[in-house]
């Protein structure tokens, strides 16, 4: 059968932070009835009552569906499709990101991947993983102070791939990985988690092939063109056959609807839509790739890793630095003839700060560097037992 999909990141955040936002959302809804894809997944749908209007509109076509709930504010991560979808479940990142990081929100959001069991026509079973991992925040991704975050959630995402892959016929993971092709985190997806693009051999310095941070989008933000003049391909749809099944490519699109909502000059979001038809069938069996591959990318995902220990440890110690002048200058103002409401003023807010950072010393960062350090040692134990 052929196998007809779509991701979009939607650019749905609520606050008047995105802009247009149910203009945008009618428009994406009327073209996903129109286009009758097999199954959709969407990203940053983070607003209730958006989703709803989108089932109501699509559920004719699409009358399987679910949203996946997680942190404060939800996971923002939908699906929709064709056909039964007979399982599904939300994992939320064991590393979701840093809690004072307040404007940055991705802890809050508490992203992670969606997992859905869709039954299709053949007798075909697809386990769908839609995912959205933290935001880059930098034009530089192997420096942003959030690689090590980023490149923990791909890990985790390909290791449980892995484990579970073969439990159906077909895997597809669908959404926004925040890598691009080229850099470690996609490349771990393709080597350890065993996926493969959906699309052979792209040109990377085509324009027409980015899904993100594209110069002849009016959203994408001023300046980054001069850093990113071709944009970004972050937005993807992989696929992981079993040995049973053989998937063919057919065809690849970004901005299948076009540039523009029809009559507008306003663009569908701030991500372009991404359109993948897979040719999939039941077979007998197929070549199990090498392990070659996986080995070098795991062992520099764990360099990576270290790193991020690293930095725990330095915000940890710096942490530990402020909170020991925090407490001379609770003692010390509290000697000072200074107004007792004043006093009071600054105790509570001292106390108050020293609680968090002690938070962050004590319980947060410990937590993240043993999460970081038992990956490192998975790692060692898995190269340990391939590497000859």
């Amino acid at each position: 059968m052929q196998l007809k999909l779509l991701t979009l990141n939607c650019w749905g955040i609520p606050f008047g932070i995105s802009n247009s936002v149910s203009q945008r959302f009618e428009a994406i809804a009327e073209k996903l009835v129109e286009s009758n894809y097999d199954i959709v997944s969407l990203q940053e749908v983070w607003q209730r009552q958006e989703y709803e209007k989108l089932v109501s509109r699509c559920k004719s076509v699409y009358p399987y569906y679910t949203y996946f709930r997680s942190g404060m504010i939800g996971a923002g991560i939908c699906v929709f499709s064709r056909y039964k979808i007979s399982d599904c479940f939300f994992s939320s990142f064991t590393l979701g990101g840093i809690p004072y990081m307040i404007h940055h929100g991705d802890w809050y959001a508490g992203k992670g991947f969606g997992i859905c069991k869709v039954t299709l026509p053949d007798g075909i079973t697809a386990l769908v993983i839609s995912t959205h991992t933290h935001a880059e925040y930098s034009t530089d991704n192997s420096r942003s102070t959030y690689v090590w975050l980023r490149m923990w959630q791909l890990y985790e995402l390909a290791s449980l791939t892995r484990q579970m892959g073969s439990s159906c016929d077909i895997t597809l993971l669908m959404g926004d990985i925040n890598m691009r092709p080229d850099q470690l985190g996609a490349r771990l997806l393709r080597s350890y988690g065993g996926f493969h693009e959906a699309i052979d051999l792209p040109d990377e310095s085509d324009i027409s092939l980015s899904t993100c941070d594209r110069a002849d989008n009016r959203f994408t933000s001023k300046g980054i063109e001069s850093v990113l003049p071709l944009g970004q391909r972050i937005d993807v749809v992989y696929f992981n056959a079993a040995t049973h099944t053989a998937v063919e490519r057919v065809s690849f699109m970004v901005r299948p609807w076009g540039a523009h909502i029809e009559g507008t000059d306003l663009p569908y979001s701030d991500h372009e839509p991404l359109e993948v038809v897979l040719d999939v069938k039941l077979t007998t069996s197929k070549e199990i790739p090498k392990d070659d591959i996986a080995n070098r990318d795991l062992i520099e995902t764990a360099g990576v890793f270290k790193e991020g220990v690293q930095a725990l440890y330095r915000y940890q110690y710096h942490y530990s630095i402020i909170m020991f002048l925090l407490s001379v200058l609770l003692i010390f103002i509290n000697y000072c003839e200074i107004p007792f409401s004043l006093v009071l003023l600054m105790n509570a807010v001292i106390i108050v700060t020293l609680l968090i950072f002690s938070w962050h010393v004590l319980l947060d960062y410990p937590l993240q560097a043993n999460t970081l350090r038992g990956a490192i040692d998975n790692i060692n134990t898995h190269c340990s037992i391939h590497i000859k």
